[in-house]
């Protein structure tokens, strides 16, 4: 669903050259996301901890808290929704390195990789649409 939300949004608002509009956000906005997903990180784990198998629950929470998180963030063309996606990622790479599931680590180090040069650009573009 939260791909054609994005879809939606970003085909809605591009520049006369097709390139995503940045936004820098407001403070405000990226410590509610943050109280999000530490309080449905909280219920989430609970949840998988008494009701699955899962070997690791509040991680596996985390990340799938956070991703939503960043996809949401990321569909508003939020700059901060970068900084999401490297936390997720760091905390895959450990979650799948712990479980030795080497490839899936190496998988999201490619991820981390691809989030850093997107925040890198996302955040040249917004400095780039400010001077004009």
């Amino acid at each position: 669903g939260f791909q054609f939300y994005g879809w939606y949004i970003w085909r809605n608002s591009q520049d006369n050259n097709g390139h995503v509009q940045v936004l820098k956000g407001h403070l405000s906005e990226y410590l509610i996301c943050c109280f999000v997903v530490i309080i449905s990180t909280i219920i989430l784990g609970y949840l998988m901890s008494h009701h699955t198998d899962a070997s690791f629950p509040y991680p596996d929470a985390f990340t799938t808290c956070a991703s939503l998180t960043a996809q949401w963030l990321l569909s508003r063309k939020k700059l901060f929704n970068w900084a999401f996606w490297i936390v997720v990622d760091i905390v895959a790479i450990a979650i799948y390195w712990q479980k030795g599931l080497y490839p899936t680590s190496a998988l999201y180090v490619c991820f981390l990789v691809m989030a850093m040069i997107g925040q890198w650009q996302w955040y040249k573009t917004l400095g780039q649409t400010h001077k004009k």
